[in-house]
């Protein structure tokens, strides 16, 4: 195929004007280059670069146990539950305020075998953050455990009880699956 010499002008042109609006469209730090040459600065060849990031939030949540095991339940006051048990101890790292929230990760307890209610209520598994308490009931709408600013570790022990009734909770092992969410309030 054989072009026109008009038809090959138009292209240069069509060429030529692409590369300029290329150009146009670049930021100016990308077009110019800085250089250096000993020729031209004996003994002192340096060239000044800028080094940018976006603020971004940077969060990291350490949980030192992932199984808890409550002690058996007592009579006190009148309620049948498990003395407290220290849970695990989370560590919290973030560059900016955070808050911790921990929810049931299902509305009821699994019980292992035939044995046991499977209407046992997560909130029978009671949570908080001194072995004194107060205690709160767990449920699948997430509590806030504790928050704070920008911090490099701090400590939240978390500590659990458990309520029984003797009316439905027959022998059995419950499991309770537990959800810790980290996050930018």
């Amino acid at each position: 195929m054989t072009s026109s010499p008009g038809a090959e002008g138009a292209i240069r042109a069509l060429g030529a004007g692409a590369l300029l609006a290329l150009a146009c469209a670049m930021p100016p730090h990308l077009g110019a280059q800085e250089r250096c040459s000993v020729e031209e600065r004996p003994g002192d060849c340096s060239v000044d670069i800028t080094v940018r990031r976006s603020p971004v939030t940077v969060m990291l949540l350490h949980v030192s146990e992932q199984s808890v095991t409550l002690e058996a339940p007592t009579l006190s006051a009148g309620v049948v539950r498990s003395q407290p048990v220290a849970g695990p101890l989370v560590r919290v790292f973030s560059n900016a305020p955070w808050e911790l929230q921990i929810g049931a990760a299902q509305p009821f307890w699994r019980v292992a075998g035939s044995r046991g209610s499977t209407s046992k209520p997560a909130s029978d598994l009671l949570w908080a953050t001194s072995s004194a308490g107060p205690f709160a009931k767990l449920a699948q709408l997430a509590a806030t455990a504790a928050s704070g600013p920008a911090v490099a570790g701090e400590r939240v022990q978390l500590y659990f009880a458990a309520i029984f009734n003797a009316a439905t909770d027959a022998p059995g092992e419950y499991a309770l699956d537990i959800v810790l969410t980290l996050s930018a309030p």
